[in-house]
């Protein structure tokens, strides 16, 4: 038995990018690594700046994400002010310092982006090893009471349900999953969810995730650096439904 995280995410929008500083923002299909770990470190307070935290906690942390509703693509033409490249310059480290240059130094680009509308999640997270100063109670306190406003992957996505973290002792994510005493409501109050079911998306350990691969996809949204923003990639497993056997669980308040 072990211990797990489950929260929720739903909005009007979410966007979960997996290509940054291209023309046409992409969003797949559920929350990438990136975003999760972005989130949970908004809710924690981590500067953008702290490199080491965010490798901390990307180390410790696992996901396991069931796409409750897949939602309904909506594409956004966008305009915005960039700086103009230029040979020995630095290139900003964040958006405010690139709009903050003189006016003569900025272009306008135009881009593509997409969202997700009415899309919702239900994630799973455990820690693999040492989980250092990120422990799962740390974390759930964390998203009860963000430190920062969190989004669902751009700042123009709101959350529009409460996370409602709770910790879970169970023997795998499937099982948190499998035993969802609000399943139930979600399926009364958007019936015609169901039938946009995405299905199940996780990483790290097969056992404590309890799911059956079925597919397995190349991702690039690790990150190795917040304040460069810079990213590697990883394999990620994905099955349409949950095993058959799954072991009870009982649940923290």
């Amino acid at each position: 038995m072990g211990e797990f995280l489950r929260f929720r995410l739903h909005g009007p929008l979410a966007s979960w990018g997996e290509t940054p500083g291209a023309s046409i923002r992409a969003t797949a299909l559920h929350p990438t690594r990136s975003a999760l770990l972005g989130l949970v470190a908004a809710a924690l307070g981590l500067d953008r700046q702290d490199d080491a935290a965010h490798v901390e906690l990307g180390r410790a942390l696992r996901f396991a994400v069931r796409v409750d509703a897949l939602g309904v693509p909506l594409v956004d033409y966008h305009t915005a002010q960039v700086l103009v490249p230029k040979r020995g310059r630095r290139p900003p480290e964040s958006r405010a310092d690139q709009v903050a240059a003189p006016r003569h130094q900025l272009a306008t680009t135009v881009s593509v982006r997409h969202y997700r509308a009415d899309a919702a999640y239900t994630v799973v997270a455990w820690v693999e090893g040492d989980p250092g100063r990120f422990s799962l109670d740390t974390l759930r306190a964390a998203l009860v009471q963000p430190h920062f406003v969190l989004s669902l992957g751009r700042k123009s996505c709101p959350l529009a349900w409460p996370l409602a973290p709770r910790i879970i002792v169970a023997e795998t994510a499937a099982a948190v999953f499998r035993n969802d005493p609000d399943a139930a409501l979600f399926d009364e109050l958007f019936p015609r969810w169901r039938r946009r079911f995405g299905g199940f998306y996780w990483e790290g350990n097969e056992a404590l995730a309890g799911l059956s691969e079925r597919e397995r996809h190349e991702r690039r949204d690790v990150p190795t650096s917040r304040r460069r923003q810079t990213y590697t990639r990883r394999f990620e497993s994905y099955s349409p439904e949950l095993p058959e056997e799954v072991s009870d669980v009982s649940q923290s308040p």
